[in-house]
């Protein structure tokens, strides 16, 4: 009697164990393909981010190119300015004004980052060198936003001083006057000079921004081949 409840005992005990085995194995099974699950989405969501910062690094790119010419010609006004005056005929100067009215117009596009801040994807990504980055990304564009504010607001004052002067290059043209006495107007190169500068700054900006995506680019591009 003796042996045949120590032997049911023995069976008990080792069903307990088998259906304990059989549950961590289970919850590991488990585990194992929701890891695998989120590492899949952390795929795709950097993948995508990743076609995002092309494609926002290209438009940069255009639009620093389009800056440094607007820089480019404010310079040329100012180089003819006052006792300067050494210029040749109006159409340089003409064709240099038109340039000015120009401001910058980068806009990134961000659906794809905004969707993985609300979805959670970061807090469960283990690289705080890329959050640190994309921390850095965020925050380099609020001063971004401030910059083309100013930027905006030095290039309206010059546009309101064509206004008020009733500047416009095609009626100047038909009438054949000069716009030369701009170049002796000490307001108008103040305001251009100050126009200038923000637009200096707003490259510098620019060309942080760019340093910040080009390593955002490279850390995320192995999401982009594997995917």
């Amino acid at each position: 009697m003796e042996n045949k409840t120590g032997k049911y005992f023995k069976y008990a005990v080792g069903e307990i164990i088998l259906v304990m085995i059989g549950i961590l194995l289970a919850l590991q099974v488990n585990n194992w393909n929701e890891d695998r699950k989120l590492n899949n989405e952390i795929q795709r969501a950097f993948a995508n981010l990743h076609q995002e910062f092309i494609s926002n690094y290209s438009e940069l790119k255009n639009d620093i190119l389009r800056v440094k010419k607007i820089i480019s010609e404010h310079q040329i006004i100012m180089n003819f300015s006052g006792s300067k005056d050494n210029l040749e005929n109006n159409s340089t100067l003409d064709s240099s004004l038109i340039e000015i009215r120009r401001w910058p117009t980068w806009n990134r596009s961000s659906f794809i980052f905004d969707e993985i801040k609300l979805s959670g994807v970061l807090s469960n990504y283990k690289d705080q060198n890329l959050k640190n980055m994309l921390y850095a990304y965020e925050s380099e564009w609020e001063n971004l936003l401030e910059f083309h504010q100013s930027t905006f607001i030095s290039s309206g004052e010059v546009l309101n001083y064509f206004n008020a002067h009733g500047y416009n290059e095609n009626l100047n043209k038909n009438l054949k006057k000069s716009n030369r006495h701009l170049l002796n107007d000490v307001y108008f190169l103040n305001i251009l000079n100050q126009a200038q500068r923000e637009y200096i700054m707003t490259l510098r900006r620019y060309d942080a921004m760019l340093i910040i995506m080009e390593s955002i680019m490279e850390t995320t591009k192995t999401y982009d081949i594997n995917l």
